[in-house]
């Protein structure tokens, strides 16, 4: 099987994870296309394959792929990596509090309105862009793997209450039905953060954190992504082998 996987800075954990001399491939071969921030997002499609719209995007391609400078149609599954993740839904919490947390300059959001904003968010995060380009490119499985999990330090440095410890459990339910919902709306597997990298209720563990002041909030090592591509391997291989000879 060949996958290509799409994505953000996030992607180099995983990248990193997968070329770990121990890491156990399972006769796979993964193709890595990625850039900084959104910037495969605006790709389009052209000749059968989707090419990146910027120079700088098109190196950065080339680079975490070996050569390549777009992504084809011929790969037997497809991954989107990062583009969405449980800050689309916190941020739905920096100006709004359901009652119970209500505060200062917040204004009330009931407990449903919280369910349909976090719903909403999700559906129109970049990955969800990138997906409905990739459909239009192929009919293959393709994966949603979620932006990581913050340090818990973050919160050190957090001026928004983003991440603020009193309503992140409430933010965590919301997150985790809006991703079910996303997973039947998309027809995508979702692969979430492995729960041995996660410390309650929304931080990952920091051992698991690049060692950087400022990338080290966001970022993960290589043992984080080796354990991400663990688990994209596990969801690719649920994957009904009717579905897979229907592609």
């Amino acid at each position: 099987m060949r996958i290509a996987l799409i994505g953000n800075s996030h992607l180099g954990a995983m990248k990193g994870g997968w070329e770990l001399p121990d890491f156990n491939r399972g006769g796979v071969e993964a193709v890595f296309f990625g850039a900084p921030g959104n910037g495969l997002v605006g790709m389009h499609l052209r000749d059968g394959a989707l090419l990146p719209v910027s120079d700088a995007s098109r190196r950065y391609m080339k680079v975490t792929s070996g050569g390549l400078d777009r992504v084809g149609s011929a790969y037997d599954a497809y991954a989107i990596v990062g583009y969405f993740g449980i800050g689309f839904v916190a941020d739905v919490l920096v100006g709004h509090r359901t009652l119970e947390y209500l505060e200062g300059r917040s204004a009330p959001i009931s407990r449903a309105a919280l369910r349909a904003a976090a719903r909403d968010a999700l559906s129109n995060t970049p990955a969800l862009q990138l997906l409905q380009k990739l459909r239009h490119l192929t009919a293959a499985p393709v994966l949603l793997v979620a932006d990581p999990l913050p340090n818990p330090r973050i919160s050190e440095v957090d001026v928004s209450g983003r991440w603020e410890l009193g309503h992140m459990p409430l933010v965590v339910t919301a997150y985790q039905e809006a991703l079910e919902d996303l997973g039947r709306s998309t027809g995508a597997a979702i692969v979430t953060q492995p729960p041995e990298t996660i410390l309650a209720p929304c931080f990952t563990q920091p051992r698991f954190a690049l060692d950087h002041p400022e990338h080290g909030l966001r970022h993960m090592t290589a043992e984080y992504g080796s354990l991400v591509m663990r688990d994209v391997l596990l969801s690719l291989s649920a994957i009904p082998k009717e579905k897979e000879r229907a592609v």
